[in-house]
């Protein structure tokens, strides 16, 4: 059986579950790690941004003249929420056939502390943080989940960035905690029971 998370949405609808008294629950957690950063650093454009379901927009208005500029602000995001800079963006625009990408990145990245500072200097301070801890020689990083939850990572040898990624998915694992464990209690009332694809 293929995994429903690997099956396209259009498709979904020619699914069905295996009894009448069965239904499927689709949890996405596409932009998750935009939600967390937004939050934590209290970013009221992008949680705005999110709210409308559109948080590309703004960044991809850096490249009107370019067909894959919201891909490209896709990438942006992504790696300016895990440290990344131009090189990674320029790497995603050069794929897309975009003229002159080491500049273009400049701009799209530009476009992106321009429409959600707080973010961008949030991310920017956690990462200053870590680095300044790895040059006085500590081996972990202590950082807490939205959940409260304390997590030390390992650092040092230029690992700031593994940081960073590691704490997005540190509060996305506790989110997915919290669903499932409200989840399962709350269908248990109605007498029906969670079961995850494996």
């Amino acid at each position: 059986h293929a995994h429903p998370q690997n099956i396209a949405k259009v498709l979904r609808a020619h699914f069905a579950p295996s009894a009448p008294d069965r239904v499927f629950v689709d949890a996405d957690l596409a932009n998750c790690h935009v939600y967390f950063a937004a939050t934590r650093t209290k970013d009221g454009a992008l949680l705005s941004a999110l709210e409308a379901g559109d948080i590309y927009g703004a960044v991809a208005a850096a490249l009107p003249d370019v067909p894959g500029a919201r891909a490209a602000a896709k990438v942006a995001v992504a790696s300016q929420l895990n440290g990344g800079g131009v090189p990674a963006i320029s790497k995603a625009l050069k794929a897309l056939g975009v003229d002159a990408p080491t500049t273009r990145a400049k701009a799209i990245l530009a476009a992106w502390k321009k429409a959600y500072p707080a973010c961008a200097l949030g991310v920017r301070s956690i990462l200053d943080d870590v680095e300044r801890k790895e040059q006085d020689g500590a081996a972990t990083y202590t950082l807490f989940t939205l959940g409260g939850r304390e997590i030390e990572i390992p650092i040092g040898n230029g690992r700031a960035l593994a940081a960073l990624s590691a704490h997005w998915s540190s509060c996305e694992a506790d989110v997915l905690d919290y669903v499932l464990a409200n989840f399962e209690s709350r269908i248990a009332v109605l007498g029906g029971r969670l079961v995850l694809p494996m």
